[in-house]
C-alpha cells in the first residue's frame, strides 16, 4: 500500500508540476488576421498589392521577433519566436498562415516587444546569406496579461523595394540598385510623367550564373530634356 500510494504521490506531483509548466508558457497567436479584432495585411512595395503565396522561385514568409528591452528597442535585441509561415492566397492573400509561437522565458506580467518580419527567399535557403526584399513592421509593445497574446495592435506594413539612388558625374547619368533576388530587372525613363504609356526600357538585366554582386549599376549620357527613371523587377 506504502508503495502504491508513493507512485501515485509521484505521479500526482509530476502531472501538478507540468499543469504549472504549462500555465507560465507564454504564447504569441501568431496571426494578422482575427475576423472583428485584428485586421493588419502586409503588401508588396506598392502598397496596394497584398503578398500572395506563388509560384514563383521567390515565396513570401513572415516569422515572430520578441525583445524584452525596456524603451525603443534596438533590432539586436530582438530574438525569433517562430519559423517562417508562408503566406496565403486568393482572398487570404496578405496574410500568413496562422500559428502558435511561444516566447521562451517570458512570464505573465512581463512587458515586451513584438516584431513581425516579412522576407522572400527561394524555398530551403537561408535568408540571411541570400538576396531578397524584406519588411519590418513596427514594433508591437505588449504587457503579458494572458498565456496567449494577439497581435492586437499591429499596422499593416509593406515589404521594401530595392534600395536606388542617381549620381551625374561628369555629364552622365548613373542609376544604381541593390539586387535583392530578382531574376531580371528594367530599367525605364520617361520625359512625361503625365503622358500615358511614355515608359521606355533604357537597360534589361537577367540575372545569371556569370552575375556576382550586390550592386548593379546603370550609365547612361545626358542628352536631351530631363528625365525620370524607375525600375521595374521579376519576380
Amino acid at each position: 500500500m506504502f508503495v502504491k500510494s508513493l507512485v501515485r504521490t509521484i505521479v500526482g506531483l509530476v502531472a501538478a508540476a507540468l499543469a504549472a509548466a504549462a500555465q507560465d508558457v507564454v504564447q504569441i497567436d501568431f496571426r494578422n488576421y482575427i475576423p472583428g479584432v485584428l485586421d493588419a495585411p502586409v503588401f508588396y512595395p506598392d502598397g496596394v498589392t497584398r503578398i500572395a503565396f506563388n509560384w514563383t522561385p521567390y515565396k513570401p514568409y513572415a516569422s515572430l521577433w520578441f525583445s524584452k528591452a525596456s524603451n525603443d528597442p534596438p533590432f539586436s535585441s530582438f530574438t525569433r519566436a517562430s519559423d517562417d509561415y508562408l503566406f496565403q492566397g486568393s482572398t487570404n492573400a496578405g496574410y500568413w498562415v496562422p500559428t502558435l509561437a511561444v516566447l521562451p522565458d517570458v512570464k505573465l506580467g512581463e512587458h515586451i516587444w513584438v516584431l513581425v518580419i516579412v522576407r522572400e527567399w527561394p524555398d530551403g535557403i537561408n535568408y540571411d546569406t541570400q538576396p531578397g526584399r524584406r519588411g519590418d513592421s513596427k514594433a508591437l509593445s505588449l504587457v503579458v496579461t494572458n498565456p496567449v497574446m494577439t497581435l492586437v495592435g499591429l499596422e499593416p506594413f509593406c515589404l521594401q523595394p530595392e534600395p536606388t539612388w542617381c549620381r551625374i558625374p561628369d555629364g552622365q547619368t548613373v542609376f544604381s540598385w541593390v539586387h535583392q533576388g530578382a531574376s531580371t530587372y528594367w530599367l525605364e525613363s520617361t520625359e512625361n510623367l503625365a503622358a500615358t504609356n511614355s515608359w521606355v526600357t533604357v537597360f534589361t538585366l537577367i540575372w545569371g550564373p556569370g552575375l556576382s554582386g550586390s550592386v548593379m549599376s546603370v550609365t547612361n549620357p545626358i542628352v536631351g530634356p530631363q528625365r525620370f527613371y524607375r525600375l521595374r523587377r521579376w519576380p
